[in-house]
């Protein structure tokens, strides 16, 4: 039989990028120069209605949040 457990804590998450932690204005220099920042970034702004422009630069992405 299987032993049911109360207040058992999340382990913490796996969090890559800070997005959630940017405001308008702000920008995150990420050294990887793959497009999967990129896309991450996207998809991240498009679900949480933001705006977002992403640069190549130097073997990475710059990130910015627009609104």
């Amino acid at each position: 039989m299987t032993k049911i457990e109360k207040n058992v804590p999340f382990p913490d998450s796996r969090v890559k990028y800070p997005f959630a932690d940017m405001k308008p204005g702000d920008s995150v220099w990420i050294d990887d120069d793959s497009h999967r920042p990129k896309v991450a970034a996207f998809s991240y702004a498009r679900y949480h209605g933001w705006k977002v422009i992403c640069r190549k630069q130097d073997g990475g992405f710059r990130i910015w949040r627009v609104e």
